[in-house]
C-alpha cells in the first residue's frame, strides 16, 4: 500500500511539480460535451476544474488524485469546467467516486497534481 509520503513524492515530479489540497464534489455526467470538446458519458471517470483554474491546454491531460489520506490514487482525465467549483476545488464524476469507494453525494478532501 502506498504511503502519503510516496504519493506526494510521485506528485512532486508531475508536470507542474505541485500537489494541491482541495475539496472535490461529485458530478453526474449525462452524455453532454464538456469544455474539452468530447462527450462525458454517464459511466466516465472524469475531472472538472473551476473556471479560475481551467484552461484549454489542460484538455487531454490527466491529474493524479489522492483520497483517503493518500492511500487511494487515480489518474483521471481532465474533462472540462465545474461552474460551481471555486479556486482549486474540483468535481469528480460519479464513477470516480465509485472507484474511490467514496460516499456519494458528498464532498471529499483530495490531493491532486497535474
Amino acid at each position: 500500500m502506498l504511503t502519503l509520503i510516496s504519493i506526494l513524492a510521485a506528485m512532486a515530479v508531475s508536470a507542474l511539480g505541485q500537489a494541491i489540497n482541495a475539496t472535490a464534489s461529485e458530478f453526474h455526467p449525462d452524455g453532454r460535451v464538456g469544455a474539452c470538446g468530447f462527450t462525458i458519458e454517464p459511466d466516465a471517470i472524469a475531472l472538472l476544474f473551476s473556471p479560475q483554474q481551467f484552461n484549454m491546454s489542460l484538455c487531454g491531460h490527466r491529474a493524479e488524485i489522492a483520497w483517503e489520506s493518500g492511500t487511494l490514487v487515480q489518474s483521471i482525465p481532465i474533462s472540462g469546467i465545474c461552474d460551481i467549483c471555486k479556486g482549486e476545488n474540483v468535481a469528480l464524476s460519479t464513477q470516480a467516486y465509485v472507484e474511490f469507494g467514496a460516499p456519494q453525494n458528498t464532498t471529499i478532501d483530495v490531493l491532486y497534481a497535474f
